[in-house]
């Protein structure tokens, strides 16, 4: 990856001291790590150079941990990289053509750890530092060695922290900045060498999606109490404040960022999700420019100034993947629908990071459940695979701590949810079928292989899973939308045999079994006989459900749920449960839903699924925009849950649902696949435009006539109704 003559530079602090192994299983317990280690640790680096000649192109190739922020010629140019696991940790390749010019030039780098054990980063082991190179037109001209500088900056210091442990407030003492330290002509002389660590450990490995989207926002000013200011950002994003502030020295200015407003107009700060969002700055007495170094997820901003202090020239550094927002589009005449479509699609396009996080604020880590349902929205958002792709990548790298991976990923976090480890070989072929990437399909056929052998030593004689405590079943979160499911899954787990375990496991053994066809690999077929085993063992007869437990007469939605979506179910039970579900509604949390709608779907009530995304009962999407929802909620409301994200993406599951199974597109339709559109009349007229595998599709539906466009062409005309 590296020149063999670039070097890993680091702090004083890490340079001699011993890695610390945050990894193990998440039964084992939390480490227990010194109070006195080093946190919230700011590396300023700089290297100025000449160029003299001509060139056509400028890569930075640069990675850091925990992660960098870097400038050219005092202007910001990327900042990365992606969590990722040491032994495949992620580099950069940054074109910085347009900021380097004949003469003197400077590299700036903002290097921080934040020493942490949270689902953010791989971090609290003790691992910091850099090491980069400039190509010129593919010619290294410039690495990271001795004749680089540093600065530990003293100007930054941690305040409380925010969520679980998730980052720190954050408190700049102007006086002890070393100001225009990014800009070529500084004085660095005063500066130290950084420390050369030659066993880094690290292995290296190239980032496989671009580093994130960054641009500028100027928040509206909605409220002037004279003491502090209210701005908006008009929709809730994730990003860094930044203004210019002056007075007189030692006066404080309070930034106070939030997600809704309280009663009086001010900005709730201290976050439903338990986040106290507070920065400070302490002023020097000059008009100096200040901005955050690590993101919030939020809509309104409080500044708040001392007497004798002042802010100006609010604006937010907004941060997220870089999709083509262009690229998905709807115009529909159900404003109930576009509603909930447009909450969907913007939460996807700005609550994805570096990572498919479960939200930027509290935890701000990628779950595998999460992804299972965001992946999908976000492929018919941006039309970008590559971020899956890495999903998986880190998600099967994971194997090393646990041998069924883990369900927070890369992270010194440790946890394992057996649900989310089953939903593996889902995923992989959805990443296939929008791929046909068969090389990466065998990758993950290992890892899913890796799982079910896993989880089959819990099998009893006819294969059903019993006293699964490899890792702790979710079943639905929160806890309070399990529908009464009849089973402890949590820690510590009930002992016996519950449903949603087996059919989860019971669809990845489905889910296998097909990515073995795919690759023509030879496997016992099990799918059939388990699926024998489940209908006779939670079947009951007397009312055609399925309930939680072998020895329960309870029936919980999540019981049917599965055994429908992945084929479990008889024809005539399936057609039972189907009605039953309906009836029933939301009565599962928002992660749910997906599953929900999809088995619906996939049982022939297109009609109800659509009702079912556009009710506006206490458990339903339009309750979210009742309640002000500006990004989709973790829950149905901000009262269903006592930590309640207002940005949890894993909501978004009306957007691939109305995309796959309402309008009848998916990878299928090019290689030859039927096209079948089933979207309820009652939906009006639409037009929907999503990216499929490189191409554009266009849905348009006017009365009863359907029209399918290819890049702009007439591919596939249609007729729909209602019920199917």
């Amino acid at each position: 990856m590296f020149s063999t003559s670039a070097r890993w530079l680091c702090a004083p602090q890490f340079a001699s001291a011993p890695y610390v192994n945050v990894f193990r299983r998440e039964s084992e317990g939390k480490h227990s790590l010194p109070d006195d280690r080093p946190k919230h640790v700011f590396m300023y680096a700089r290297r100025t150079f000449v160029l003299n000649g001509d060139f056509k192109k400028a890569v930075l190739r640069l990675t850091a941990d925990d992660y960098y922020k870097l400038y050219v010629n005092g202007a910001y140019a990327a900042q990365g990289p992606a969590p990722g696991y040491p032994q495949a940790y992620y580099v950069n390749d940054i074109d910085v053509t347009r900021f380097l010019r004949r003469g003197e030039n400077v590299i700036a780098l903002n290097v921080y750890y934040q020493g942490l054990v949270n689902r953010v980063w791989v971090s609290g082991d003790m691992r910091q530092g850099f090491i980069c190179e400039l190509l010129l037109d593919g010619r290294t001209v410039l690495v990271s060695d001795e004749s680089f500088r540093m600065n530990m900056a003293e100007s930054r210091v941690p305040g409380k922290l925010i969520g679980y442990d998730t980052q720190f407030g954050e408190i700049f003492f102007a006086a002890k900045e070393p100001w225009g330290w990014r800009e070529p002509r500084f004085d660095d002389s005063g500066w130290q060498v950084p420390c050369v660590k030659a066993d880094h450990g690290y292995c290296f490995v190239p980032q496989p999606t671009p580093v994130l989207k960054v641009s500028d926002l100027r928040p509206v000013l909605i409220k002037d109490f004279g003491t502090s200011r209210v701005y908006d950002t008009g929709r809730e994003i994730a990003g860094v404040w930044r203004f210019t502030a002056g007075g007189s020295a030692g006066k404080e200015i309070a930034v106070r960022l939030g997600e809704e407003l309280d009663e009086g107009g001010h900005v709730r700060f201290g976050t439903r999700a338990n986040c106290l969002y507070e920065d400070r700055v302490i002023t020097d007495g000059q008009a100096r420019e200040y901005e955050a170094y690590d993101y919030k997820g939020f809509r309104y901003i409080e500044v708040v100034p001392e007497p004798g202090a002042q802010a100006e020239g609010l604006y937010v550094r907004v941060q997220r993947y870089p999709a083509d927002e262009s690229l998905c589009q709807m115009k529909c005449e159900s404003s109930a629908l576009s509603d909930v479509f447009d909450l969907c699609r913007h939460t996807l396009l700005y609550a994805v990071q570096e990572s498919f996080l479960d939200c930027p604020t509290r935890e701000k880590g990628q779950y595998s459940g999460d992804l299972a349902v965001t992946s999908l929205g976000h492929l018919y958002v941006s039309g970008d695979a590559r971020i899956l792709k890495k999903a998986l990548c880190d998600w099967m790298r994971s194997g090393f701590i646990a041998p069924a991976l883990m369900a927070v990923f890369p992270s010194a976090l440790m946890q394992e949810i057996a649900d989310y480890s089953l939903l593996f070989p889902m995923i992989a072929l959805r990443y296939w079928h929008h791929t046909g990437d068969k090389a990466f399909l065998a990758e993950c056929e290992k890892a899913a292989s890796g799982i079910l052998a896993t989880y089959r030593r819990y099998g009893r004689s006819d294969g059903l899973l019993t006293d699964v405590t490899e890792a702790w079943n979710l079943v639905d979160w929160p806890k309070n939308l399990r529908d009464g499911y009849d089973f402890a899954p949590d820690n510590p787990i009930q002992a016996g045999a519950h449903n949603v375990i087996n059919a989860l496991y019971i669809g990845a053994v489905k889910h296998h079994e097909e990515m073995c066809r795919i690759l023509n690999i030879q496997t016992e077929p099990r799918f059939e006989r388990l699926k024998d085993a489940f209908v006779s063992a939670f079947l009951n007869r007397k009312t055609g459900l399925f309930t939680d437990t072998l020895s329960s007469k309870h029936s919980a939605v999540h019981s049917n749920i599965f055994p429908l979506l992945f084929g479990i179910a008889e024809k005539e039970d399936a057609r039972r449960i189907a009605r039953w579900l309906i009836g029933r509604g939301m009565c599962c949390g928002v992660y749910m839903a997906f599953f929900l709608l999809k088995a619906l779907a996939g049982a022939g009530y297109h009609e109800a699924v659509y009702d079912l995304i556009v009710s506006d009962g206490e458990h339903s999407w339009m309750n979210m925009l009742s309640e002000g929802a500006t990004t989709l909620f973790e829950a149905w409301g901000k009262e269903q849950k006592w930590n309640t994200s207002l940005c949890h993406p894993w909501a978004c599951a009306p957007l691939p649902v109305l995309v796959e199974d309402l309008c009848g597109i998916s990878p299928k339709l090019l290689s030859g696949g039927e096209w079948t559109p089933r979207l309820p009349l009652k939906a009006g007229d639409i037009t929907l435009t999503v990216p499929l595998m490189g191409r554009k599709v266009t849905f348009i539906r006017k009365g009863t006539a359907c029209t399918l466009l290819l890049d702009g062409e007439v591919w596939k005309t249609a007729r729909t109704g209602g019920q199917t």
